[in-house]
């Protein structure tokens, strides 16, 4: 592309937008590739996690959802580490499981581990003896922790776009609001032990 030069002999700068592109192609293919980026940054922000997590925020809320009914009957056998972690699993008939988290003073979490994640998609070959040395190695780990009490879903239901929970541990009850995005307690509160949220 020839530039035209003014009086002086000094090229000129373009003037049309189409020129712009014509002379800084980069331009158009920094902005584009720059969109997923942006895309990214803003779910989120509006999913309320961390840069790049917000695939696996939504699969986390989809699984709360497939797994509505089975949540609601969780009864969780708990565990508490050396270091003070208290831990607590859930399996539902689908394969999913639960898992419920609570470090010494911090938010409880909860957090889904879907079966497709553990068992690869159907057609390909994989052993289930493959999965058993880990959960040995697992068990072997966590073996020092000691019981606590389980920690039973009372009722559930969804409120302005939380997860509510009646929760029971021991004689204690209390109502939980869940992020299902990212698994977060936000709010607790005490409550009657009655079946109805």
């Amino acid at each position: 592309m020839s530039t035209t030069h003014d009086d002086s002999g000094m090229p000129q700068q373009p003037v049309t937008w189409w020129q712009w592109v014509l002379v800084y192609p980069t331009l158009i293919i920094s902005f584009l590739s720059a969109v997923p980026t942006w895309v990214e940054a803003a779910n989120s922000h509006s999913l309320h996690v961390d840069f790049g997590w917000s695939r696996d925020a939504k699969e986390q809320n989809r699984l709360w959802q497939a797994n509505f009914s089975c949540s609601q009957k969780a009864v969780f056998q708990n565990q508490v580490t050396k270091l003070g972690f208290e831990i607590g699993s859930f399996v539902c008939d689908s394969g999913d499981v639960l898992l419920r988290a609570r470090m010494p003073e911090a938010n409880e979490q909860l957090r889904w581990i879907a079966w497709k994640q553990v068992v690869p998609a159907q057609g390909s070959h994989i052993s289930l003896l493959r999965l058993f040395p880990t959960a040995h190695a697992a068990e072997q780990r966590f073996s020092a922790a000691t019981p606590a009490q389980p920690t039973t879903v009372i009722c559930q239901r969804w409120d302005a776009g939380r997860l509510l929970q009646r929760v029971q541990q021991g004689q204690v009850c209390y109502d939980q609001w869940i992020n299902t995005f990212n698994g977060q307690v936000s709010d607790r509160r005490p409550a009657p032990c009655t079946p109805a949220c």
